[in-house]
């Protein structure tokens, strides 16, 4: 390019890479210096500046030296000024400010004179697009933000904090209504302050409008409050203790967040070591009247009786809180409150009620003596549960380890290798780290974390964490070492894995460094985990280098019998051989249903494969014993899956299944085949017929089948005739005690006509013989 040119052109020497990526991109240029006549220099500056607009056409820029106090005159009400940045192809984002979040706006040295605003680089205007267009948008802001910082002023107002809400609402439409109006915008602090002043920000002709209108909004706003601790005052820890876990619970709960939700209401709750009165603030005086009489309720329906604190060691929470709470709930009918700050070791036992909690509603009675009684025994057999579950690890002790914070990630992952077996009941190691137990780790640069659990796992946990670090440090000094060896091209993406995700599992598993690249894998680390770890990749290689693929021709209905009830059949053969068994995704839908759950746990094993196709993959002896079990198991269910049926009358159902099911049970042990029998109340056919399946292998089927038949067919040769007999001689033909009531009318040489009981009232004797 200079001798092009004729320019002489200085280009900074190169830094190492920082090792974080800068928010905004244009601070990672540098100055390019070039030197030489007008024309030469021209052209020198237009070539350098068409290769960079090539390679980086596009950039994003966050400004963070503008005060956000600036960003709502900057965008105008409704972003009305932002097509006056956006000039060509670029994007601006100036972040919504209403909310204080640094620190709060400065004051000016005297009313209506320019304030010191200061910049929160936390919260930055975004611009993206062309590079040209993109850095045109930052002067242009930044000139705007100039003339801003000459003509804005800003002043205070303390108003109540429930009211906050009301100034400016939760409708975002608000800020702006309020800048059009007033020509001013409004700064609230934020949730977590308990700060009552309003800043009032804006020029200063304009700014008394603005406060005017602000006190014209909070006095619109109607106030009311519920002493919840005058509710319960003869606690037995007496009514302020009662109302601050109350309040807890019911926070905890999100039942006052509901509240302000039903009512458009603002409820401002006393702080955490407070008990004062909750405030209620709203539009309407009758919604705050409306959300008072319901807190009411609740607190009624929530006596001392139902709210228990019980003290706990903080080491317990999170053991609480995953696999003992659903437990205590569900069974005791109790909800646990845990602390909100970490140190805290106060907990809350809540009766509710026994069941899931998802439908549970918190109730607004006062409860019955009765309920009172459940409510005690209940927190009782809770409190006794979890003073059992903890008094074997009642010696909670902590240690703290000083270490570089680098290996902090590699320790967290070590004990959790370390506990993932832990028994049921066991209480693992936790490990606290940005939360050293004494000023002097505190300020000890090279970083500290502690554990913490009962004392004896805890002294055996500090032995192996230090016994670790130990090797980490050695392992730090011989990060330089590196080896290379010859790896299959053909399998480098199955090392490295779907968007690098098994190359990444061995860098985490071995420790050491991977690259992979023209048929070459280099590591790079300590030289025993480099080995460890090559041994692992070339016995990978040699793995997928036995695989094999073999597909197998089934018709579709025989593949809900070969993958099993919840894929039982397919799982069995995948682990016994180590293979993977893919059936064709177009016969997932025939597969299973309602009454069979057979895809459920092998959906995964779906394919896009021809309807008849079934493929085994893995390693070769794998494969041949997988595809010959599954080739016997096809031909058993083939088989096995002749089907025949038989149609016999519907009211001869009772007969065939026999008492208890004793005639069907013998039939089908009998010839070995699956038998479904119609219930007697399914609708038959026209005819009063229904059918009967028979299931099994081909020769069993046709006898069970002839059996049926000639079952069917003696019952289908019954009739039934009916005769007029005098009424008077019924007893005689019954006879004295019933005991003609069966007997032979007459005798052939091939069947006996016999007479039964009459049945019918009247006249009528019924008679039953064979054809």
């Amino acid at each position: 390019m200079s001798k092009r040119t004729g320019a002489r052109i200085q280009v900074p020497k190169q830094e190492p890479t920082p090792q974080t990526i800068p928010d905004d991109d244009d601070e990672a240029t540098v100055d390019v210096i070039i030197e030489g006549d007008p024309v030469a220099a021209e052209l020198a500056r237009r070539e350098i500046e068409s290769i960079a607009n090539e390679k980086t056409g596009n950039t994003n820029i966050r400004l963070k030296d503008i005060p956000a106090e600036f960003y709502p005159f900057l965008a105008g009400p409704r972003n009305s000024r932002l097509g006056a940045f956006e000039n060509g192809d670029v994007r601006i984002n100036i972040p919504h400010y209403h909310t204080w979040r640094d620190y709060a706006p400065s004051q000016p040295i005297s009313r209506g004179a320019a304030a010191p605003f200061v910049p929160q680089p936390s919260l930055p205007i975004q611009i993206s697009g062309d590079r040209l267009a993109a850095q045109q948008a930052r002067e242009q802001i930044q000139r705007q933000a100039e003339t801003l910082r000459r003509q804005l002023t800003v002043d205070e107002m303390p108003v109540e904090r429930g009211k906050h809400q009301f100034i400016l609402g939760d409708n975002g439409d608000a800020l702006h209504d309020f800048l059009e109006e007033t020509g001013c915008s409004v700064i609230m602090p934020p949730p977590g302050d308990d700060s009552e002043i309003l800043y009032i920000v804006g020029p200063p002709d304009r700014i008394e409008h603005g406060l005017n209108k602000v006190m014209d909004l909070a006095s619109s706003t109607a106030f009311t409050n519920v002493d919840v601790a005058r509710q319960h005052a003869n606690a037995p820890m007496g009514g302020q203790a009662h109302a601050q876990n109350l309040t807890r619970y019911l926070q905890q709960r999100q039942a006052v967040a509901d509240l302000e939700k039903r009512h458009n209401a603002r409820i401002v709750l006393p702080t955490a070591d407070s008990a004062g009165p909750w405030e209620i603030y709203s539009r309407e005086g009758k919604n705050g009247m409306r959300a008072r009489q319901e807190i009411m309720d609740l607190v009624k329906a929530h006596p001392p009786t139902r709210v228990h604190p019980m003290d706990v060691h903080p080491f317990f929470h999170q053991h609480l809180q995953e696999r003992e709470a659903h437990r205590i709930r569900r069974d005791h009918g109790v909800h646990i409150v845990l602390p909100d700050s970490p140190d805290g070791d106060q907990i809350l036992l809540v009766y509710e009620k026994p069941g899931s909690p998802s439908g549970y509603e918190l109730p607004r009675q006062q409860p019955t003596a009765t309920e009172v009684q459940e409510h005690q025994h209940a927190i009782q057999e809770a409190r006794k549960y979890l003073e059992n579950l903890i008094q074997a690890h009642e010696n909670i002790v902590s240690r703290d380890i000083e270490a570089d914070p680098k290996f902090h990630h590699k320790v967290r992952r070590y004990v959790d290798q370390e506990q993932q077996h832990l028994p049921q009941n066991h209480f693992p190691i936790q490990l606290l780290f940005d939360q050293p137990s004494h000023p002097q780790a505190m300020r000890n640069p090279s970083g500290s974390f502690s554990i913490r659990g009962p004392s004896l796992h805890v002294d055996d946990m500090n032995a192996k964490i230090l016994a670790f670090l130990q090797q980490a440090e050695k392992d730090e000094m011989e990060r330089s070492y590196t080896t290379s060896f010859d790896f299959p091209q053909k399998f480098a993406n199955l090392l490295i894995g779907r968007r690098g995700e098994n190359i990444n599992k061995l860098r985490e598993q071995f420790d050491v460094e991977i690259q992979v690249q023209d048929g070459k894998v280099e590591l790079k680390g300590p030289q025993a985990k480099c080995a460890a770890c090559k041994a692992h990749i070339l016995s990978q290689a040699k793995k997928w280098e036995d695989e094999a693929t073999h597909t197998i021709t089934v018709k579709p209905e025989y593949h809900k019998d070969l993958i099993g009830p919840k894929g039982s059949q397919v799982n069995r053969l995948q682990e016994r051989y180590n293979v993977r068994i893919n059936f064709p995704r177009t016969g997932a839908p025939s597969i299973g249903g309602d009454d069979d759950a057979a895809t459920e746990s092998s959906v995964k094993n779906f394919r896009q494969l021809s309807p008849d196709q079934v493929m085994i993959k893995g390693p070769s002896k794998g494969v041949e014993g997988a595809k010959s079990e599954l080739l016997d198991l096809l031909n058993y269910f083939m088989d096995n899956s002749h089907v025949a049926t038989v149609s016999v009358a519907q009211n001869q159902i009772p007969s065939l299944i026999g008492s208890g099911g004793r005639e069907m049970d013998a039939l089908r042990s009998q010839t070995g085949c699956q038998i479904d029998v119609p219930p007697a109340n399914r609708d038959a056919d026209g005819s009063g017929r229904v059918e009967i399946k028979i299931k099994g292998n081909k020769k069993k089927v046709e006898e069970a089948k002839k059996i049926i038949q000639d079952r069917s067919k003696d019952f289908d040769g019954n009739v039934t005739r009916t005769i007029e007999v005098d009424k008077k001689h019924h007893r005689s033909i019954i006879g004295s005690g019933g005991k003609f009531s069966f007997f032979s009318l007459s005798k052939t040489k091939e069947k006996a006509n016999r007479l039964y009981r009459c049945k019918h009232p009247q006249n009528h004797l019924l008679l039953r013989r064979s054809r």
